[in-house]
């Protein structure tokens, strides 16, 4: 990371399961002054027609193609429904926010940075991460909530087939929140965090 960003900044990646509060506990870090980047949002990018990836997206996915647009929501059945097809279209998108990732850390003033990157292990991120924390959940408690936004059984089943358990993910981790409880206990755990990460800066 030293050599990636020269100046002094602590980056710190932030990563759980499906549904477990990630944007919460980022939210959170973002009032108290980090500079958040989302990796789902840049990722988003790059299913915009000016976007550089876009073009290759287009080219491997021509079934995602419907009157010449691609349409996102068939995108993302083919690549959930198949596992070969969803490494292929992660190995376009990647590397593009790796380097979004990186020119925004570079740029900014603030030394301190958090990105929310759901699949953090699974891509390799936590290579460019000074510290990692995980958020996990209760199964009820982020069904719960994902079921309440929209998502379905099979959708949500889908999406954790694709990530690593989450025992995994927190054994690897720097740190850990617990948010099946209140969003007042989330806080509380969110101001343990920014203590322990000063005095291990």
């Amino acid at each position: 990371m030293k050599k990636l960003v020269k100046k002094k900044k602590m980056v710190i990646g932030i990563t759980g399961g499906f549904g477990t509060g990630k944007s919460t506990a980022a939210g959170l870090l973002r009032k108290e002054g980090f500079l958040v980047l989302d990796a789902d949002r840049i990722a988003h990018e790059t299913l915009q027609a000016t976007n550089p990836v876009f073009e290759k997206i287009c080219e491997k996915f021509p079934d995602a193609m419907v009157s010449g647009f691609l349409e996102r929501r068939k995108l993302a059945e083919i690549v959930f429904k198949n596992p070969a097809r969803l490494k292929r279209l992660e190995k376009l998108i990647h590397p593009y926010v790796l380097k979004r990732f990186l020119s925004e850390i570079k740029k900014t003033k603030k030394k301190w940075i958090a990105l929310e990157i759901p699949l953090l292990f699974e891509s390799g991120f936590q290579k460019i991460c000074d510290r990692v924390v995980t958020v996990f959940a209760g199964t009820q408690e982020s069904d719960e909530r994902l079921l309440s936004q929209g998502w379905t059984h099979t959708e949500i089943r889908r999406r954790r087939a694709e990530q690593w358990p989450i025992q995994k993910k927190m054994a690897k981790s720097d740190f850990v929140i617990n948010n099946s409880g209140s969003k007042a206990e989330m806080r509380k755990q969110v101001r343990t965090l920014l203590k322990q990460l000063v005095l291990k800066k």
